[in-house]
């Protein structure tokens, strides 16, 4: 296990960034508290360059823009797996922007893997097998064991091996252009989430199974629903640990008609069910019925823009198996759905909605173009002859 230091003081942080200051590449993670709190809180930020580790403590009061200035700065390149993800937590708690970064999860991808978690790469790459114990660990409650503080450290340790024997691989299939126009680019997507907004209506829907419901059983689940919500909120306690949502059908199911009946059949945390016992049976025994004709309507696409959805799919489907990638690396929905919906007349017209990479628009582009303007579904050129060198690499 290789040596790290807990840094919960403002003196330990600041002797780590004077050794850190030189270190060209930085691995970095945090962990944050969604599992457990309504509002993710952003818990501990991990370090890893050349050989030191740290683990600051970002509930500890500390003074952490100096971290920030240095994560900020574009000669140092940071190093991170699914970097999206730790990107948006860092933005949205303390601000920062942060440029130069390597991501491992998606060069994994890139590269053929066919498990790209941080655990599968450590293992193949490195041989060493990352333990699981705390993937859902209350990273908020405090003291942390020693053996929270091993786990989260272990996520970096690794980080500039692995970005150097994958760069290398990256380098090699001729992906490192492709890769890093699509890590420039989500860099600069980078924004803090808005605030939970809980639609008081139609919320109950993304429950599994609500459409199964009978139209008086949906009404229940609506008024349960917003009942928990509205706690969770309260309590700064993740929705589920209060009650799950297979505990709110077995709720409706059993229909439990005093306080006593609802505390005995153990439908959610107690603490919730003695405090909102009056609401929860209120919501049991006088719901209104929500029929089919009181869903919201689905959002109807015209008849041009679903053929033109199923074009661009068949061709990014087909782009996607001759390049031997997730289809999602070749466009994503969210593209495919924009592009049908607008129906750009050029590569120009594409580009002005901005919604790919500067790589993607000059390689994909024309040939894109084409399918979205029904002229034919076209590989590009370089495809199978790898001009681009755009070839893959297999992996586990």
């Amino acid at each position: 296990m290789p040596p790290f230091q807990y840094i919960t003081r403002q003196h330990q942080l600041d002797l780590a960034l004077a050794q850190l200051q030189t270190a060209p590449r930085l691995g970095v993670d945090t962990e944050s508290s969604g599992y457990f709190t309504y509002e993710s809180e952003l818990c501990l930020i991990q370090l890893s360059a050349g050989g030191a580790h740290f683990v600051v403590d970002a509930l500890a009061g500390l003074d952490l823009d100096p971290l920030g200035q240095l994560l900020g700065k574009n000669d140092h390149q940071k190093i991170l797996h699914s970097a999206v993800s730790d990107l948006t937590v860092l933005r949205a708690a303390l601000g920062w922007r942060i440029y130069n970064t390597f991501d491992t999860f998606l060069a994994a991808r890139l590269l053929g893997h066919a498990a790209c978690s941080l655990g599968a790469l450590v293992a193949h790459y490195e041989g060493v097998e990352l333990a699981k114990k705390h993937q859902k660990s209350d990273w908020k409650k405090r003291p942390l064991s020693e053996s929270q503080l091993e786990y989260a450290h272990l996520d970096t340790v690794y980080l500039e091996s692995l970005a150097t024997k994958m760069q290398a691989r990256l380098v090699a299939a001729g992906l490192i252009g492709e890769f890093e126009a699509e890590l420039r680019y989500a860099e600069g997507k980078i924004e803090a989430p808005t605030p939970r907004d809980y639609d008081q209506e139609f919320a109950w829907l993304k429950t599994p199974g609500a459409l199964d419901l009978e139209p008086i059983e949906r009404g229940m689940l609506k008024d349960i629903h917003r009942i928990r919500e509205e706690r969770a909120r309260r309590e700064n306690i993740a929705p589920f640990r209060i009650m799950t949502n297979d505990s709110m059908l077995r709720l409706i199911r059993r229909r439990p008609g005093s306080r006593k009946e609802l505390s005995e059949g153990r439908f959610g945390h107690q603490a919730f069910i003695n405090k909102d016992s009056a609401r929860l049976l209120e919501a049991l025994a006088n719901p209104q019925p929500i029929t089919n004709n009181d869903l919201p309507a689905r959002p109807r696409r015209d008849r041009q823009e679903e053929a033109i959805l199923r074009r661009l799919k068949r061709w990014r489907l087909m782009v996607a198996e001759a390049r031997g990638l997730d289809s999602s690396l070749i466009i994503s929905n969210r593209a495919i759905e924009e592009l049908a919906r607008q129906r750009p007349q050029s590569v120009a017209g594409i580009e002005s909605l901005d919604l790919m990479n500067s790589w993607k628009l000059e390689h994909y582009g024309p040939k894109l173009l084409k399918a979205l303007m029904a002229q034919g579904l076209e590989l590009p050129e370089w495809v199978g002859t790898e001009p681009s060198g755009a070839a893959v690499v297999g992996g586990p």
